[in-house]
This record gives C-alpha cells, structure tokens and sequence, in this order.
C-alpha cells in the first residue's frame, strides 16, 4: 500500500514531488474518468476508508443530505453540530 503513497519525481524540476491527480491510486487521473468509473473508484475508496477507520475504532466523518455526519462500527451515526 505504501507504493500507492510513494512520491513521484517530477520530471519537469527533477527534485519535487509531481501532484498527480489520482483518485485512491486509481491507474486513470480523475479528469479522464467517465462517471461511471469515477463512481466505482469512489465507492471501493469508500469501502477502504471504512475498513481502516473501524479497524482502528474510529468513526467515519461523512456528509449527507447537507448535514455533517459521524458514522461508526456498530451502525450508530451521529450528526456533527455546526
């Protein structure tokens, strides 16, 4: 996992990190993505933030409906005062 992460030499400069615009290591920079793929890269992103965080016993901060949301483990969620 630590290679998704790993800082990529800009060619350009030859000695700073290159921002690329990839979504959760996704092999396709975001602006080339359909929809559809940049939904299903969304949900497996999703999916792992999930897993890491509950692993860890943390709750997942998520927005729906216009409302800041804190979602845990067990299923409870839990509106953020604003």
């Amino acid at each position: 996992m630590n290679e998704l992460f790993a800082p990529i030499l800009d060619t350009a400069t030859l000695d700073l990190p290159a921002i690329m615009p990839l979504y959760g290591g996704a092999e396709k920079p975001v602006s080339q993505m359909s929809e559809d793929e940049f939904d299903a890269v969304a949900q497996a992103v999703y999916v792992k933030v999930r897993e890491q965080a509950f692993s860890r016993g943390l709750p997942v901060i998520i927005g729906r409906e216009g409302q800041v949301l804190k979602e845990y483990a067990d299923g409870r969620i839990e509106v953020v005062p604003s």
